[in-house]
């Protein structure tokens, strides 16, 4: 670590060192609100011996100096201006300690849960109980409810966190089963304005037109080799399409072959509608960047659990510089979810390790909710630790 950055982390941490007592860290009673009535078509209370699955994510220790290390390193000005953590130096500074997270992860299977998922970097853990005991330790009631096309559950009654984990807690991220986020990708017209080689053959924009527009740094001899990206998609693309669309476009790959990583069990069917959002992200990171590393995160859902995990499994694998999220939800209608909020936390970490998290704004931006009226912006593009991208 360079010299000067080492002396703020540590001065920012005086006082305070890694061995805090367990209830040391940021105290929260966030609940979590009901789901809107006017979302869901209420099919009544769900059995009790329903299986549901939560993300729970943590509290940091030292919230205020993390806040003060995330100012320092994006301004300019500052020594440590552009020098990011180690993952181990973030663990040691700001992670909850493993003794807090095993002692959280012991609560909850007292509790009656079972522990399905937990992350290196300690922030998410995934837990799963019936309805029942989910609304005993939540104080709240879930019921069965159908929206656009899904039937899932959602809580009637906003859940609270109990008293005892609110020193640990940040906030619980799956007690809306049915709210999901959503792709926005829409096929072109045809024209033949540009022709070769900015455009293809059924006349879509080709990598060198968007690397001519951007002045990305293609143009100059970067090829993105010793970069990475990760994509999040609820939906697995074809190989075949990837290479048949660089051979047209007459793209070399340089880079290693594409990791795939399934989260939450990955996309069922493999192959489904979001196979043409998965497929146009890689080919647009591949086709600029074709020297990058590239790791591609697909969920079962874009659930606001499940895009919750894909986010603390990129963390804490700790592998990517830039993650790309072309999807997203009305910020008002998943507010209550507690989605927007947790999405920030993660996002935090990873600015502070040096990593961007990207996502689509949608096609109309403060109109995202409700085109053509007003109505709300879209998350999690809306977060301040995300990179809001439109056009």
């Amino acid at each position: 670590m360079h010299t000067r950055f080492a002396v703020f982390l540590a001065a920012l941490i005086a006082g305070f060192g890694s061995a805090l007592p367990a209830r040391a860290v940021a105290t929260s009673s966030l609940q979590v609100a009901a789901a809107a009535g006017a979302q869901y078509r209420d099919l009544g209370r769900l059995p009790a011996r329903t299986q549901v699955r939560l993300a729970v994510v943590l509290a940091y220790r030292h919230e205020p100096e993390l806040q003060a290390l995330l100012a320092a390193q994006n301004d300019p000005s500052s020594p440590i201006g552009g020098r990011y953590l180690t993952q181990a130096q973030f663990l040691d500074a700001f992670a909850p300690s493993g003794a807090t997270y095993a002692a959280l992860a012991h609560d909850f299977a007292v509790r009656g849960f079972a522990v399905v998922g937990t992350y290196a970097n300690r922030t998410v853990l995934d837990v799963s109980a019936p309805a029942v005991t989910v609304e005993r330790t939540f104080s709240t009631e879930l019921h069965r409810a159908s929206a656009v096309g899904r039937t899932a559950y959602v809580n009637v009654r906003p859940a609270t966190l109990p008293p005892e984990l609110r020193a640990f807690v940040a906030g619980v991220v799956g007690f809306d089963g049915v709210g999901v986020l959503h792709t926005a990708n829409h096929r072109g017209l045809r024209r033949n304005a540009l022709g070769p080689p900015l455009q293809g053959p059924d006349t879509g924009f080709s990598p060198f037109a968007l690397a001519n527009a951007y002045d990305l740094p293609v143009q100059h001899g970067s090829d993105g080799r010793g970069q990475s990206a990760a994509v999040v998609i609820d939906a697995d693309y074809q190989d075949r399409d990837l290479a048949r669309f660089l051979a047209t476009f007459g793209v070399t790959r340089s880079g290693p072959v594409t990791t795939r990583i399934a989260i939450d069990g990955g996309p069922k069917p493999p192959i489904n509608g979001d196979s043409v959002e998965a497929s146009l992200d890689v080919e647009a990171i591949v086709g600029t960047a074709p020297g990058t590393s590239l790791y591609v995160y697909e969920t079962n859902s874009l659930s606001y659990a499940t895009t919750l995990d894909a986010y603390d499994r990129i963390v804490s694998d700790n592998r990517a510089g830039v993650v790309n999220s072309s999807f997203g939800g009305c910020e008002t209608q998943t507010q209550p979810s507690n989605f927007p909020q947790m999405a920030e936390k993660i996002a935090q970490q990873a600015a502070a390790l040096g990593t961007v998290f990207a996502a689509s704004t949608g096609d109309f931006g403060t109109y995202a909710c409700t085109f053509p009226g007003p109505g709300g912006v879209s998350t999690p593009a809306s977060g301040p630790s995300f990179v809001a991208v439109g056009g």
